[in-house]
């Protein structure tokens, strides 16, 4: 547990804080079959570090009205080109979503102090996505693996593929910019909502009618030997097909299934990278202390 990454919550969220009754009458009425399996597979629940927000609260990451913004990447091509993509139909929005991992989660967070891990619960009707590794940059195995766009990895990062390729293109201008408060001396990130990279019109636009060279379509196509290009497509059509979820290992499915995956991970995987998996989830969901969650389903167990 204390390998968990931190994150943080939409500050314009819509977060309902719970007391014990609350959570109680909401697991049962809605996380049966979290409850149903929540002891088999205890050493497999779906954590969440983030802000103190109290012991227990409902969430409905969908109902942000903002998107989810990449803190550690300077562009959010990824993020944007993932919610909206056809193959990624069906699967949780990344731009709407709340991030969260198994308990072997790998990294840390210093940009709050008073924070909490927690347990997130979903609905029983809530969807899950899960990538093949501890970091959803990182789970893209179907791209060229080349090292110039890996940070740290055996694998390349989504976020450089993507930034590099509309660089490629003549597009230079991003959307994120940093900025000083005078008064309080501390450097944040300035957001263009306008911009390409957090405006899918814009982006699908450019990507529709970008020109690939053959030197660009040999760069972020040719997958060792084999061309993963259609010429008959154009260049948001070709991402559609080699960014698939499926065709990269992801899964979608509930929290059971979710609980299922987590069981199967080997945590002495001498590969950082595959000792604990991300995941990902935008319907409703219940945050929850460890504590309070195990005192819960002693009481109900009784």
């Amino acid at each position: 547990m204390k390998h968990l990454k931190s994150y943080k919550l939409f500050e314009n969220l819509n977060i309902k804080k719970l007391t014990e009754e609350e959570v109680t009458k909401i697991l049962q009425e809605n996380c049966k079959k979290f409850l149903e399996n929540a002891w088999d597979y205890e050493e497999s629940w779906i954590y969440r570090v983030d802000a103190n927000k109290g012991d227990a609260m409902l969430i409905n990451p969908k109902m942000s009205d903002s998107p989810r913004i990449s803190s550690n990447s300077p562009t959010n091509f990824h993020n944007i080109l993932i919610s909206n993509l056809d193959s990624w139909r069906g699967w949780p929005r990344r731009n709407k979503s709340l991030s969260c991992a198994s308990g072997a989660r790998g990294h840390a967070s210093s940009w709050t102090r008073d924070t909490k891990t927690y347990v997130l619960v979903p609905f029983d009707t809530s969807k899950v996505a899960t990538c093949d590794r501890s970091d959803f940059w990182e789970s893209f195995g179907k791209i060229p693996q080349k090292r110039r766009w890996m940070s740290g990895s055996s694998r390349p990062s989504i976020a450089n593929y993507i930034s590099e390729l509309i660089r490629d293109l003549g597009h230079t201008k991003w959307g994120k910019t940093r900025e000083r408060n005078i008064e309080t001396g501390i450097w944040y990130d300035k957001i263009d909502y306008d911009a390409m990279d957090y405006n899918w019109d814009k982006l699908k636009s450019f990507l529709e009618g970008a020109q690939m060279t053959d030197a660009l379509i040999d760069k972020y196509f040719k997958v060792g030997r084999v061309l993963v290009w259609d010429s008959n497509k154009n260049l948001l059509e070709n991402l559609n097909f080699i960014l698939d979820p499926v065709r990269n290992k992801f899964k979608l499915g509930d929290v059971l299934d979710t609980m299922k995956i987590y069981s199967e991970i080997d945590g002495d995987d001498e590969n950082p990278s595959r000792a604990s998996l991300e995941s990902w989830i935008e319907d409703e969901c219940i945050l929850i202390t460890p504590e309070l969650l195990v005192s819960i389903l002693m009481k109900i167990k009784s």
